[in-house]
């Protein structure tokens, strides 16, 4: 039991539940319990919001500490969500050592865009006639081509008006 009377653990992750610029390469994920937990199971499921990450086996325990649980995870997709459901209705091997379940728990997160994967960048000078014959102030055009890792070349945004390396 805790200080403020509850007897369920609570969990903190790395990266954040409801992250949305997580690094495709992160490597893990890692969770932090408020308490120390059985060492010897673990129920990891599928959860509906969002793809399973793609779990690397490992020769090691993924307890690191009475605390904390860490698990690997290969490349990440950009732009994707995922989520890992921690115990289930049926199978509950998160447990405190004094074995009360994890209530169901899930981590999810959204893995950062496409724009960390570029692969191409050109820019042209434009001028904004708008401002008057004798004042055009030249600004960026970029064009950008992104690589997705499943062979595809999207074009995000052609043409997109850039100011200090930003979207307008």
């Amino acid at each position: 039991m805790t200080d403020d009377g509850r007897t369920d653990a609570r969990i903190t992750s790395d990266p954040a539940s409801g992250a949305v610029d997580v690094e495709p390469d992160v490597g893990r994920i890692r969770l932090v319990f408020d308490r120390a937990m059985k060492q010897d199971s673990w129920t990891l499921w599928m959860s509906e919001q969002g793809e399973l990450p793609p779990l690397q086996r490992v020769e090691s325990t993924p307890w690191t500490s009475p605390r904390v649980f860490e698990v690997r995870v290969g490349s990440l997709s950009p732009g994707t969500a995922y989520a890992i459901q921690l115990n289930s209705p049926t199978r509950q091997g998160f447990q405190s050592e004094d074995g009360a379940a994890l209530p169901i728990t899930v981590v999810a997160f959204t893995v950062a865009g496409a724009m960390g994967n570029i692969l191409y960048v050109r820019q042209e000078i434009v001028a904004v006639p708008e401002l008057g014959a004798n004042q055009t102030i030249p600004i960026g055009k970029i064009f950008v081509m992104t690589g997705d890792g499943r062979g595809q070349i999207p074009f995000i945004d052609p043409g997109t008006y850039v100011h200090a390396g930003t979207p307008w």
